[in-house]
């Protein structure tokens, strides 16, 4: 199958680890203010049959960001929502899945929502400030290595 790519066009190549831990799954843990590259990993594990117990920490600033709400809800993965407000509607029409933790993803929020943080792979998407911000949460509640992925243009 031949593919054609446009000059200038956005490309994400992926390669995802198929090793599993001592359980035989394989977790994954992902923080994201941009899950674009994020949704196309979670396609990609879905059209292999694959399962994983995926958690995607979401942060974002307003309801107006929250990108690629459908594609996550039916994929049927685990959604942890950090915003700094949100209305009772809004938390009440949350997805399937989806839990609004509160204002700031700080490393005892964190632990909170994700108890076994410790135990996963994580994966940091988004500007270089936020992945420095959320770099050391996640290292504060004890996650030993973070992988990032930085979106520079912010």
């Amino acid at each position: 199958m031949e593919r054609r790519f446009k000059a200038g066009q956005y490309m994400e190549l992926s390669m995802l680890h198929h090793g599993s831990d001592s359980r035989g799954s394989h977790r994954v843990f992902s923080i994201t203010s941009a899950p674009q590259q994020d949704d196309a990993v979670l396609r990609d594990i879905a059209a292999r049959g694959q399962e994983r117990d995926v958690v995607l920490v979401y942060v974002v600033r307003s309801e107006q960001e929250i990108a690629f709400r459908d594609e996550l809800t039916e994929l049927g993965i685990r959604v942890v929502l950090f915003m700094p407000s949100i209305s009772g509607d809004a938390a009440s029409d949350l997805p399937a899945g989806w839990t609004y933790v509160g204002a700031e993803a700080g490393a005892e929020e964190l632990l909170a929502a994700v108890p076994d943080l410790k135990e996963r792979k994580v994966l940091v998407s988004g500007s270089p400030s936020f992945i420095g911000g959320m770099r050391s949460e996640v290292r504060k509640a004890g996650v030993a290595r973070v992988r990032t992925d930085a979106f520079l243009g912010y």
